[in-house]
């Protein structure tokens, strides 16, 4: 415990249970501390209060003894379980409770009580002694939390007692320890429960005997001035306050649990890991998702999908027992434990494209108990696998510790099932499968994949609500949807066309979801929408295109259930949450008309939101009709009577159903009419088949202008390869026809034909024009005959790619119905493909382009049995009629199931009967024929016979009632020998023979096919196919009446074939069919019957389940459809209907179907009533047009005011005579009809409300009619003489509004003439101005003499060329001139979207310039002037340079801030373009420009000039409130004009350009636009000028550096002086530095400035101090030395390296300290205090430099000096001369150099180079100070610094090999070497001659020819005469051989200490005398 605080060490015991106690228990809580913590928050009575509990509470806790020891109670180690505690949790999180919103849990706190109770526990055991604990807390959620996590394990201990309580439970309880748990863990402190501090106090405080211990987040509790504020706050005073880190083993345990609940909230992110990384594909079974939709607890449905996403990843328990092996397959199964539940998987192999690959699905989430029935059931179902399969499932790889999937190549081949004939018939296994329902097997599961969406959506889901999630569909399937072009979808019943038509739909929708999200390209899918049109143009995408899918079926049921899946899937699809309501489907869905009421009856302008759209085929039609206009159903008037725009009429919606002429209109009022010589011997559907689908429906048929086949057409069909009728046959059909819409016509009736045939003419005569889809879906085609089909070709744009047909034409079955799948091809290619083409030209090989006819063959709704019986019949079908059907392969199963059986019967019929009436009851369930269970019969006639003795024990249907639905059990009876061909049967035989399956000693005859006899044959086989088709499970035939055996051929057939089984009609198999149904499995039957429109067997349901409401209505829906079908043949009958049907509509409150029943029995004010009195104001226009057609007017009129339907209020003016005319005339005008009120009023003598409804109506010429007369009745008319006063007022609102109507005619001047007539200038003023007819305005204004208000109103507008003419006409000449010049400025930078600079031309510049001149010259001289120098910097006029100086010059001496701008800009760009080459280096360049030569001095000069101008204009636009020149210039520049709006106090920055490319800074929402005028506000402006000017200011500053570098660049290039290399370095400096300074660089791409600071500073030393130290020995580099710009430059290297955070090298430390003594002036003193801190570490080299921050050079001391050399002695003797860091060589001679000349000054008089001189006296601000004094003793004290110096320079001069080395590691070229033994060799010489020692060194060195060698000859022919003793004479030897190497000596005195010697060729300076920087550099540099 180390690391404890003190106020753990005074807490924590060393063992918690051993004797030791602390010295704080009672001692530590005394009265004193009681009355303080009474003080504590100082906040009130009830604090306080609570304050002294929680004292109290302390007191009791220490002096109590008791327990495990007789001491204070530590039951757990470490601090944070004391007597008293807060633990602080800060990393909770509460959460809702599932099931209740208000109620809360915490599950970080949970696991801690949790843990805290198992330690407890542990402590406990050792010790046995009583110990009762409580854990409380105010919630409910968290109180059932910890109790399931802490389970059973302490219920039946004896001592040791656990309760988990709330708080209202603990109050009045003690226990020895207390645990709170006080949950809320939040950012906005709330509270909720936890508020009541009375039950904190009175419950939570005062119970605990030995130990309390509070859990919560201090910061949520803290939040609010609560109690639980007051209670942290004492617990920190008591040094009883811990955060849960605090304690090591609870922090790690806390740490693993926040994992482990982070890790379930990763289920909810689709970026987590747990996704990512997943290797498994994990397939949940339909089951599973049941299981888990039960699951109610949040956290549960967490745990369950972590599972599944970990085992995703490889993850799999350590422990090997989760495996169950099955008994029979020997599979192994996993089950995972998830709390009390079990998830049960298996392995399997899926299918991709290129591989087999092991999966894992999930079967189920069962408890333990259920599991031994899942896996028998399982079991049973691997025993179908193929042995090869199921060793497959059983391989392992392990990878990393994870289990990974393995894959095969798809050559292996793996086959999942076995043959039927290798699977043993006695299995009992296999019987199971047979015995079970189909709907159950597990072989026919639906599966789902596991994805981020999936499991969002599973866990969102509540209240068991079911979701439409995208299950895993076969890969055929898959191939299907995936192909990408048109397609045709053929499978029989239950193979699963629907469902790929809506996953296809879906993923579409999808992918263009993904692709409108940006995530990638959207191809495939939209391609042919958005690159390739019909007629071959491209079509380009615009913002509002979004996908237009269409799904289109004949039936409503269908189509309200897809409508509903695809809703579901695409809302998954998409990503968005699944609807609470999303698969409830209400039986008022099931109407065609109002399941559609939300979707208009066009196509033109649907909204997004009603996509995809999924139709009946009628709804289809109907907005069909509506989107081409002049409706087919005009011509009809009941449908047009009382028609309005804004809603389809009751009249038009009742003809639409109530006159539409189908098959059961046809049987019923149309068939029995016709002679009986025509009907003779055919049967109404082939009748009704042949007028829809040929005569009037066919291809032939669109060719024939009315759409009707002729007599002679249609019966040449006969000879047609498919016909099965005969010419005369024909001839009778045609007759029938010919009577039929004779008939029809007279009962003004119409069916489908006639519509569709309608719309083909139209869309003959005019395009189609709303949106076109993108793709159509059309299910269930067989229903729909070729002319309906062709009608899609007009509304799909994606012909080739976006169409899918499905259907069945086995199930042809639709009356008026007759077509194969092939017609359909042929069909698509004619009309489809090939007209989209139009004229372009295709070879025979494009009809490849049409897909062929995919096939569904796998069963999903039924087992083989069943469909190797239905193939048998669609055999019979292929054999004989070939042509009426699409050749498919077999459909499969993956059940056998149970054989079909033939039922033979000798007394059938009573048998039977006795069956369907033996029926009871068996608990809430019904026992007899059940809800699931059918009797299918051929027609009503049979169905009607059964219903007399079975009445309603049982479900009877005809085959024709059936299509669409699906059975268990199937019992068909009597089809055979009901059949109308009788004997026609018998052609079976022959096929039997054919197919040599007839037995040799058959009696029987056998026919042969006669295509004209046997024609119904065919449509008999289709439908026992439909039949046989419809059940799930079991099928029984049944033949009773079979005495004539017309059912043996069929029978024998089957027999021989082995497809059934034949049973006797007994007790047993009575027993054995009967089943047991519940009410609501009646219940369930009735809805979907009802839903299909059956609606009296859905009675009869809805009776068996007790449901009288849904009884009732299914009773009142089959009247009314009784009705419609009677309608024609039987009016009154159906009247009736329809009145029965309403009374029970009215008696079950479905109010608007019994209105519209009364409506179309036409007891129309019944219907209105109901509207009137049931829908409040919903329903008003219903209820007027109901009360209009019972001619009941003023109810009528009642209902369309109270609706505010007033153009309907016309009634009064119709039936009332005058006696309404005022409320005719309200009505009007609340309708808005103010022209019709007028009339009303005026009729009725109600002028003013006549004239007022004129105003409302803006009939302003009709309103100056009526005043007229007003004035001249006024006298004769008392109440008009009394309105004479509004007369003038109402005039000129007349007149205002005839000239607002001019206005918008564009009639100005018809306006101009009423605005003239006003009564004041200032109400034309107004008008104008409101009408924005300133135009106008400023002509008027100019005729009345306003010129200067015309020149406000022309600024106001923009007009700058305009109000400079009104201000020229105003002879304001100075502001006309100088307007023009703002426009000329304007349209010169931003004229075509111009990014501004430079100045460009534009059409008329000069001549308005000239004009400007012109004006200005009647104004002053001076301002002449200054209008000449702005008209020449805006000329395009090319200057010379010396004529943009001159230009300059004359702007700065008129003042002319833009003339200054400008003409520096333009001088500036001549620098730009002027090539290095030809700039001018000399020195002095002042008249360069003048000369038209350009230097860096005169772009730096023009760049600060420039630069400072426009940071005046920076000043500005902080300040706009400012008026100044920079100000001005800045708006005009910017085409800006500012206007003050004195109606609201702002100020308007008007933009002249106002596609300016500056104005791009500005949202185009925030600009305000007032027609072409556009303004903004000032802080747009502002913000806008500001990022122009900053990015104008850092491309000239850009452009100039660019061009400093490539002087510099240049200037290396040709060796140019130093002093010319270095200007163009600390001009860029200084240029680079000032753009940094400005703060301009906001952004990263703005580095590159940084770039050139950098190339100046990692250069400009090198200049300063060269290795030839002679170079800078020029007065030019001195004097740029000396610069301000040269000094910061240098202090900047020095601060830079300074501020390196890294370790500062000997070499950075020799750069700084060169640079410090090569400055020309001292530095500031926090530079020196940086640069000594970072020298930290070299102490000597800090001291030296503390010392040049103290005292500078001018009085540098001996210490001061003996430190210098001292860090020059350890730098030099350091060990790293051979390394790269190390100081350089000629840096390191440079301080040797500055070492001796600081060593010789203090001598009073000595010898220097002029090198070592200047550098001195530099640094010294070239004076000698005054107060210098001389050391007395220089010899003796510096003796020792002087050897060691010498002795360093002989070692250097010796080494040559090491200082070789030294140089490359320093990076200095070994042409260097004899510059640097010059260089030592001067310095050794120096030191010779002041010192008068160290001549033996330099004779010695003097000696050695391979040093002497790399000295100058004319250097050492002079020094090799030095000679030893003669110090004259050698000086002047020195004095010689310096003078010839450049660098002469210098003798330096100082008054009276001098040196007296005569050297010709030295240099004399008296630094008493010659004081001051001129006279040194005269003696210097003579």
């Amino acid at each position: 415990m180390g690391g404890q605080t003190s106020r753990e060490r005074k807490r924590n015991p060393t063992d918690p249970f051993t004797d030791t106690v602390f010295s704080s228990s009672v001692e530590d809580i005394s009265n004193e501390n009681l009355y303080k913590d009474k003080q504590l928050m100082g906040a009130g009575e009830s604090s306080n209060k609570l304050m002294l509990e929680v004292s109290k509470l302390k007191i009791s806790l220490s002096t109590h003894h008791g327990g495990f020891r007789n001491r204070d109670q530590y039951y757990l180690p470490g601090p944070l379980f004391g007597p008293y505690s807060f633990v602080n949790i800060s990393c909770g999180k509460e959460e809702m409770d599932d099931d209740d919103q208000h109620n809360r849990k915490n599950m970080v706190e949970v696991a801690v009580v949790v843990r805290a109770v198992q330690n407890l526990y542990k402590a406990w055991k050792g010790f046995r002694k009583q110990l009762s604990i409580a854990v409380a807390s105010p919630y409910t959620a968290q109180v059932d939390e910890i109790k399931d996590k802490l389970g059973e394990k302490y219920k039946n201990l004896d001592k040791f007692i656990v309760k988990v309580l709330t708080f209202d439970e603990l109050q009045g309880k003690e226990e020895d320890i207390i645990i709170l748990s006080t949950v809320r863990s939040n950012c906005d402190g709330s509270l909720g429960l936890l508020s009541n501090n009375q039950r904190v106090n009175n419950v939570a405080l005062t119970t605990a005997r030995q130990c309390l211990w509070i859990l919560g987040n201090e910061r949520t509790l803290s939040k609010n001035d609560s109690v639980w504020k007051s209670i942290i706050c004492d617990a920190k005073n008591r040094n009883c306050f811990f955060n849960i880190e605090e304690d090591k083993e609870m922090s790690d345990f806390v740490n693993e649990i926040k994992k482990e609940l982070d890790q379930l909230d990763e289920v909810f992110d689709a970026n987590s890991p747990l996704f990512k990384n997943a290797r498994w594909k994990v397939l949940f079974s339909d089951n599973f998702r049941k299981s888990f939709g039960k699951i109610k607890s949040l956290q549960m449905k967490k745990l369950v999908m972590n599972l599944l996403l970990r085992l995703a990843n490889g993850w799999r328990p350590k422990q090997r027992n989760v495996g169950i092996i099955c008994d029979k397959s020997k599979l192994a199964l996993k089950q995972f434990k998830v709390k009390d539940l079990y998830v049960i998987c298996s392995v399997d192999i899926d299918h991709e494209e290129f591989r087999y690959i092991q999966v894992l699905k999930v079967w189920d989430l069962l408890p333990l108990v259920d599991i031994p029935k899942l896996v028998k059931r399982l079991d049973s179902m691997f025993l179908t696998y193929t042995d090869k399969f199921l060793n497959h499932c059983k391989e392992k790889c392990i990878e990393g510790g994870l289990e990974i999937p393995m894959s095969w190549e798809t050559s292996h081949h793996i086959v999942r099932h076995k043959k039927s004939s290798c699977i043993q018939e006695g299995n009992n296994e296999r019987r199971f499968l047979q015995d079970s329902k189909v709907g159950d097997s597990l072989l026919l599961t639906k599966f789902y994949s596991i994805s981020s969406g999936m499991v969002s959506d599973l866990l969102s889901s509540c209240n068991g609500m079911e979701l439409e999630l995208p299950f895993e569909l076969t890969r055929q399937e898959m191939e299907i949807i995936n192909f990408g072009k048109s397609s045709f979808i053929l499978g029989r019943s239950g193979t699963g066309k629907t469902t790929v038509l809506i996953r296809k739909l879906v993923q579409i929708e999808q992918l263009y979801h993904v692709a409108s999200e940006g995530f990638h390209e959207f191809k495939g899918c939209r391609s042919s929408k958005f690159e390739i049109a019909e007629d071959g143009e491209r079509v380009e995408e615009s913002e509002e295109t979004f996908l237009h899918q269409i799904f289109v079926t004949l039936n409503p049921r269908l189509c309200c259930a897809v409508k509903q899946h695809v809703s579901g899937l695409t809302r998954f699809a998409c990503g968005e949450k699944s609807a609470e309501d999303s698969t409830s489907i209400r039986l008022d869905d099931m109407d065609d008309v109002s399941n559609f009421e939300e979707i208009p009856d066009s196509f033109v302008g649907l909204p997004p939101n009603l996509y995809p759209l999924v139709l009946t085929f009628h709804k289809f039609l109907i907005m069909l009709d509506g989107t081409l206009g002049n409706s087919f159903f005009d011509r009809f008037p009941e449908a047009k009577e009382d028609s309005n725009e804004s809603s389809k009429s009751m009249a038009l919606t009742t003809f639409i159903r109530m006159k539409e002429v189908n098959f059961h209109k046809f049987n019923i009022s149309y068939w029995p009419h016709f002679k009986k010589k025509l009907t003779n011997g055919l049967d109404p559907s082939t009748v009704f088949a042949e007028i829809t689908s040929y005569i009037k429906g066919g291809l032939q048929a669109w060719n024939v202008r009315d759409g009707k086949l002729s007599c002679k057409d249609y019966i040449s069909l006969s000879s047609s390869r498919v016909s099965t009728l005969s010419e005369p046959e024909r001839q009778q059909i045609y007759e029938i026809f010919m009577q039929y819409e004779k008939k029809k016509k007279m009962n003004v009736e119409y069916d489908l034909a006639d519509l569709v045939t309608d719309l083909h003419l139209r869309l003959k005569e005019k395009e189609y024009e709303a949106a076109k889809f993108d793709f159509v879906y059309i299910d269930e085609v067989q229903d729909l005959t070729m002319g309906q089909i062709a009608l899609f070709r007009h509304v799909c744009r994606n012909v080739e790619g976006g169409f899918v047909f499905a259907g069945d034409t086995a199930q042809t079955i639709a009356k008026g119905i007759d077509f194969r799948f092939e017609d359909i091809r042929h069909l698509f290619y004619e009309e489809f493909v090939m007209k989209s083409r139009g004229d372009r030209i295709y070879g025979r090989g494009e009809k490849g382009v049409i897909a062929g006819i995919s096939q569904l063959s796998q069963n999903f709704r039924t087992h083989a049995g069943v469909l190797k019986l239905a193939q048998s019949v669609i055999d019979l079908v292929y054999h004989f009629f070939p042509l009426s059907i699409d050749p498919l392969n077999p459909e499969t199963s993956l059940i056998d199931g149970e054989t079909p059986v033939l039922v033979e019967s000798r007394n059938g019929k009573i048998e039977f009967s006795f069956m369907l009436s033996n029926s009871g009851d068996c608990g809430r369930s019904l026992v007899g024929f059940g809800a699931d269970q059918v009797v299918l019969v051929r027609d009503d006639n049979v169905k009607n016979e059964i219903l007399k003795y079975s009445g309603n024990h049982a479900l009877i249907l005809t085959i024709s009632e059936c299509k669409g639905l699906e059975f268990q059990d199937v019992l068909l009876y009597n089809f055979l020998s009901s059949s109308p061909i009788k004997e026609q049967w018998n052609l079976i035989y022959s096929f039997m023979k054919e197919k040599n399956i007839l037995g040799h000693t058959s009696r029987w005859s056998f026919p042969s096919l006669d295509h004209a006899k046997h024609r119904l044959l065919c449509s008999e086989l289709k439908q026992l196919y439909v039949a046989i088709t419809r059940t799930r499970q079991r099928l029984w035939i049944l033949e009773t009446g079979d005495g004539e055996g017309f059912s043996a051929p069929m029978c024998d057939y089957w027999k021989t074939m082995q497809l059934v089984k034949v049973r006797g009609l007994d007790d047993s198999f009575l027993e054995e069919i009967q089943v047991c149904s519940s009410k609501e499995e009646w219940k369930s039957r009735g809805i979907k019957l009802f839903k299909e429109q059956k609606y009296e067997p859905a009675k009869m349901c809805f009776e068996r389940a007790g449901e009288a409401f849904l009884a009732k209505w299914a009773e009142a829906s089959g009247l009314r459809a009784a009705a419609w079908n009677i309608s024609t043949s039987n009016s009154d009958v159906a009247g009736v209907y329809l009145k029965n049907a309403a009374i029970i509509f009215n008696s079950i409150e479905k109010f608007e179907e019994a209105a519209k029943c009364f409506y179309e029995s036409k007891e129309y004010n019944l219907a209105g009533s109901i509207y009137l009195e049931n829908f409040g104001d919903s329903k008003l226009q219903e209820a007027g047009e109901c009360f209009v057609r019972a001619r009941s007017y003023e109810r009528a009129a009642f209902a369309y005011a109270k609706g505010n339907f007033f153009t309907k209020c016309s009634i009064y003016l119709e039936n009332f005579g005058d006696s309404k005319l005022q409320e005719a005339g309200e009505c009007f005008v609340r309708a808005r009809s103010y022209e019709r009120a007028a009339f009303a009023y005026a009729k009725g003598n109600f002028f003013t409300k006549c004239l007022e409804s004129c105003l409302q109506g803006k009939l302003f010429n009709k309103g100056l009619h009526y005043i007229p007369y007003w004035k001249d009745h006024a006298t004769q008319n008392n109440y008009m003489t009394r309105d004479m006063n509004e007369i003038d007022a109402i005039e000129q609102k007349l007149l205002k509004g005839a000239a607002v109507d001019y206005k918008k005619l564009g009639d100005k001047s018809a306006m101009m003439k009423c605005v003239k007539a006003f009564n004041s200038r200032n109400s034309m003023r107004i008008f104008l101005k409101t009408e924005g007819c300133l135009e106008e305005l400023i002509q008027l204004e100019s005729e009345w003499g306003n010129f200067m208000d015309a020149v406000m109103i022309a600024k106001g507008m923009g007009e700058t060329l305009l109000e400079a003419e009104l201000l020229e006409k105003g002879k304001h000449y100075k502001e006309a001139s100088l307007v023009i010049l703002l426009y000329v400025l304007a349209n010169s930078l931003w004229v075509l979207e111009s990014k501004g600079w430079p100045l460009k031309q534009f059409t008329g510049k000069k001549e308005l310039l000239d004009k400007a001149e012109t004006l200005a010259d009647n104004v002053s001289t001076y301002f002449y002037k200054l209008v000449w120098i702005e008209k020449t910097v805006l000329s395009d006029e090319r200057l010379p340079l010396s004529g943009l100086q001159q230009l300059f010059s004359d702007s700065e001496q008129c003042q002319s801030v833009g003339g200054e701008i400008l003409s520096a800009w333009k001088i500036l760009d001549v620098h730009f373009s002027v090539s290095s080459s030809k700039y001018v280096w000399r020195f002095h360049a002042e008249n360069g420009l003048s000369e038209n030569q350009v230097s860096v001095k005169t772009l730096v000069f023009f760049w600060n000039v420039w630069k400072t101008k426009i940071e005046k204009i920076f000043d500005y636009l902080g300040h706009l409130e400012s008026d100044d020149v920079y100000g001005e210039f800045c708006l005009n520049y910017m085409g800006v004009r500012v206007i003050d709006n004195f109606e609201n106090n702002k100020t308007i920055y008007l933009l002249l350009q106002a596609d300016a490319h500056w104005l791009k800074q500005i949202s185009c929402k925030n600009l305000h636009r007032r027609g072409r005028l556009v303004s903004c506000n000032a802080k747009q402006f502002a913000d806008a000028a500001r990022c122009y000017w900053t990015s104008e200011m850092l491309s000239v500053g850009r452009k100039v550096l660019v061009s400093l570098k490539a002087l510099y660049e240049f200037s290396k290039d040709i060796s140019l002086l130093l002093h010319c290399q270095a200007l163009p370095l600390v001009h860029m400096y200084s240029v680079a530095k000032s753009l940094i300074d400005s703060k301009l660089l906001l952004y990263k791409e703005h580095d590159w400035v940084f770039s050139y600071l950098e190339l100046s500073m990692d250069n400009i030393l090198g200049i300063i101090f060269p290795p030839d130290w002679r170079k800078p020995l020029t007065m030019e580099m001195i004097i740029r030395r000396e610069t301000k710009e040269f000094k910061d430059l240098v202090e900047d290297i020095i601060c830079r390296i300074s501020s390196s955070n890294s370790h500062l090298t000997y070499q950075e430390i020799g750069k700084v300290v060169m640079a410090v003594l090569g400055s020309s002036q001292k530095l500031s003193g926090e530079t020196y205090r940086k640069v000594s801190l970072r020298f930290g570490s070299n102490p000597f080299w800090s001291s030296c430099i503390q010392s040049f921050g103290k005292r500078g050079y001018r009085s540098m001391d001996v210490s001061a000096v003996k430190s210098f050399h001292k860090a020059l002695e350890l730098t030099y003797y350091a060990d790293c001369v051979g390394q790269t860091n190390y100081v350089a060589p000629n840096c390191f001679i440079y301080l040797i150099e500055r070492l001796l000349t600081n060593i010789f000054c203090l001598k009073g008089c000595f010898f220097s180079s002029k090198s070592c001189l200047l550098e001195w006296l530099i640094n010294r601000e070239w004076n000698k100070n005054s107060t210098d004094k001389f050391v007395a003793d220089w010899q003796e004290q510096f003796s020792h610094v002087l050897d060691i110096t010498a002795a360093i320079l002989a070692e250097l001069l010796c080494n040559e090999q090491d200082v070789i080395t030294w140089m490359k590691n320093s990076k200095l070229g070994l042409p260097y070497y004899p510059l640097l033994v010059l260089r030592l060799f001067v310095a050794l010489c120096l030191l010779c001659a002041n010192s008068g020692k160290y001549y033996d060194f330099l004779f010695e060195l003097l000696g050695r020819t391979e040093i002497t060698a790399k000295l100058p000859p004319e250097f050492y022919n002079f020094i090799q005469k030095l000679k030893p003793g003669n110090l004259e004479d050698n000086v002047r030897v020195l004095a010689k051989a310096f003078r010839r190497i450049g660098n002469s000596l210098v003798v330096v005195s100082s008054g009276e200490c001098r040196i007296k010697y005569d050297i010709p060729d030295a240099i004399f300076v008296d630094l008493k005398v010659h004081q001051g920087r001129e006279k040194l550099i005269g003696i210097l540099f003579k």
